[in-house]
């Protein structure tokens, strides 16, 4: 009887201590829970904005090698995509387009190396030229083109330079471009007195002048502060007879007087790959943070200007309305003057 009399005021003794452990637990997990929604919670909103800023950009990147998906829609500041947009060998397409160039008569000449073409763009279609006066067994259009002063049309070549004009039978500039042991030259520009290849794998840059001939602006080994002219990538003409050279390995942008003095425009550069001019602004397109920056010719500055997948080819147009390449997206971009 005594141990059933106990038994009572025993177990109502733990069912109340079990109740207050019970509540003290359960408010410990709430808080614990409670801690771990808002953890969860704050790690999904900090999410959700990395997406919604990913979203604002261009497109998405899929992986390092810069696999893309193109936006439905591109902010106003991004420019008008005026040639390509996706890749082909189509009148509509381009394949990682190079160097682009502005005609005078508003079209646009854009380097299409993976489809061995260089095509003339009017009302957003292309249009391959037709053949060029090249080398003999030299049939690869690669990555450069500019129009030369007479208007004819010049395009690198695996061997040299290649010209598309209405000239028939030898071209002596391209011939001696033949010879020149040119490699993987990327970029040039042409003036009255000749045409500028920046020849990239020999360190060097070189003008084949109209009359015959040619000459090292830049020959291999020289230097500018201690380091030599490493992988000249552009060219353009600078004020005052000068000339801009980009060199892509040095990250820097060199200048060449008209005396052949050369100095530092740009240092500490992200790989810079493509050149354009308007007045004593310099765009400058790095392959490596994949963007455009601007450099103030007077004073040196450098500004960011614009994020571009791949900016390959710059150039402007008599209105100052600046194109850009972007290879990543088979696409060239225009840019309004007052963007510039």
């Amino acid at each position: 009887m005594g141990d059933r009399c106990i038994e009572p005021q025993l177990r109502s003794q733990l069912t109340a201590r079990h109740r207050h452990v019970f509540k003290t637990s359960l408010r410990r997990l709430q808080d614990l829970e409670l801690v771990d929604v808002w953890q969860c919670y704050s790690l999904a909103l900090a999410r959700l904005e990395a997406l919604a800023g990913l979203l604002q950009q261009d497109h998405l990147i899929l992986n390092c090698w810069h696999y893309l998906i193109p936006q439905l829609s591109h902010p106003t500041d991004k420019g008008e995509v005026v040639a390509g947009g996706q890749q082909g060998e189509g009148d509509l397409d381009l394949s990682y387009p190079q160097r682009v160039a502005c005609c005078a008569d508003g079209s646009l000449l854009v380097a299409d190396p993976e489809n061995d073409r260089i095509c003339r763009w009017r009302n957003g279609r292309g249009q391959p030229l037709g053949e060029f006066s090249k080398a003999e067994d030299d049939d690869s259009v690669s990555y450069a083109v500019c129009l030369d002063c007479d208007g004819s049309i010049l395009a690198t070549t695996y061997q040299g330079l290649a010209r598309w004009d209405w000239r028939v039978g030898e071209d002596r500039l391209c011939q001696e471009a033949a010879a020149a042991n040119l490699a993987d030259h990327c970029g040039l520009c042409a003036s009255p007195e000749g045409v500028v290849v920046a020849d990239h794998l020999n360190g060097r840059v070189v003008r084949f002048l109209h009359r015959g001939g040619f000459e090292e602006l830049i020959r291999q080994g020289d230097t500018c502060r201690g380091r030599a002219l490493e992988r000249p990538c552009d060219v353009t003409f600078g004020p005052g007879g000068s000339l801009l050279v980009a060199d892509r390995t040095a990250g820097r942008v060199l200048c060449r007087s008209a005396r052949g003095e050369l100095s530092i425009v740009a240092d500490g550069l992200a790989g810079p790959y493509s050149l354009a001019r308007c007045g004593q602004f310099l765009y400058v397109g790095q392959f490596k943070t994949m963007n455009v920056v601007r450099i103030d010719l007077r004073c040196g500055s450098i500004e960011d200007w614009r994020s571009i997948r791949g900016p390959t080819g710059i150039c402007f147009d008599a209105d100052c309305n600046l194109y850009v390449t972007e290879k990543l997206m088979h696409r060239v971009l225009r840019f309004p003057a007052e963007f510039t």
